[in-house]
């Protein structure tokens, strides 16, 4: 059946589950996992198996299925009565899939995980003791690379010994350093500021919220690989980030007073380098990363960009023991 409205979504899942709620009324999951999908037979699978394979099994896995075209939906049905299934008529997105998700969920904590990634087996329980120990409100932690099940790379943190990052921390408006699959955050929160659901937006729509939320939250980091994201030609993030998109994000934060103008002002020319670089646009390189250095002596900016450079400098020695690694164990 496809479902055109989230309210008709919500009512189909409560159908779907009501023999469930009859047996058990009163108890509610700890987590609630959401995938949303949209032609991911490639991935799919083992995505959903990473969850079901948790060492920690108190949550429900909901996946939202955004009018695929390929075999997704036929691979999604053969874990029926172990998830909870959202069939959409049209594409709405990867955040239009999330949030529908979150609104039909019902555990304490949701946490996120695209269609192409997956967890190690102890991730959830790292978490649950985590949430339990420190009554955190949102977590994530560091993530593996790899792709066609070859070891790639490693994250870094921003800042070394960091098990909590600060409300309103300037360097997060700048990099995204939060992982999207590997975040866990209280229900209530995340309903309440659901992701922005707007095209011109797409890629950059979880690092507006991580945005949005860190102005009233700290962020929990656990120090551990956790995640695997993989690499593939297919995926959104391998297409080019356009310099309009990122201007649309930053002037959301702006337009809502998340930051001060003058600041916003400095991460646009930091965006602008990542950009260029990121986009092969070899002739803007150095104009924007001149523009960059010469706004960074102002002591406004000095120590996030003395945290940003670091953190570049970190991501590149990793990336260089991995190739080191790599290279060794092909010999």
């Amino acid at each position: 059946m496809l479902i055109s409205t989230k309210d008709e979504i919500i009512e189909s899942i409560l159908l779907k589950t009501s023999n469930e709620t009859q047996l058990n009324n009163s108890y509610v999951r700890f987590f609630s996992v959401i995938i949303p999908a949209f032609n991911a037979e490639k991935f799919i699978y083992s995505c959903i198996e990473s969850v079901l394979n948790q060492t920690f099994q108190d949550f429900e896995l909901i996946i939202c299925d955004n009018a695929s075209t390929d075999g997704t939906s036929q691979i999604i049905k053969q874990f029926a009565g172990q998830i909870k299934i959202i069939t959409l008529s049209e594409n709405i997105g990867p955040a239009g899939g999330r949030n529908a998700g979150i609104e039909a969920s019902s555990g304490h904590y949701v946490a996120l995980l695209d269609a192409d990634d997956v967890w190690e087996p102890e991730k959830l329980d790292k978490y649950y003791k985590l949430i339990k120990k420190t009554g955190t409100n949102f977590v994530f932690s560091k993530f593996s690379v790899f792709s066609d099940d070859t070891y790639k790379g490693m994250s870094v943190s921003p800042r070394k010994k960091t098990t909590t990052f600060p409300i309103k921390d300037p360097l997060l408006l700048v990099k995204n350093y939060v992982p999207c699959s590997s975040v866990t955050i209280n229900r209530e929160i995340i309903s309440s500021r659901p992701f922005n659901e707007e095209v011109n937006i797409r890629t950059t729509e979880d690092h507006l919220l991580w945005i949005q939320l860190n102005q009233n939250h700290t962020f929990s980091y656990i120090d551990e690989p956790l995640t695997k994201y993989r690499i593939h030609s297919e995926q959104s993030t391998n297409s080019v980030r356009t310099h309009a998109r990122y201007f649309r994000y930053l002037q959301i934060v702006e337009d809502t007073n998340l930051f001060e103008p003058w600041y916003i002002g400095y991460c646009w020319k930091v965006i602008n380098v990542q950009l260029t670089i990121q986009n092969r646009q070899w002739i803007k390189v150095i104009p924007a990363l001149l523009k960059f250095l010469l706004i960074s002596i102002n002591p406004r900016f000095q120590k996030v960009s003395f945290e940003l450079i670091t953190m570049t400098i970190r991501r590149g020695l990793q990336s260089l023991k991995t190739i080191s690694k790599i290279t060794s164990s092909s010999k």
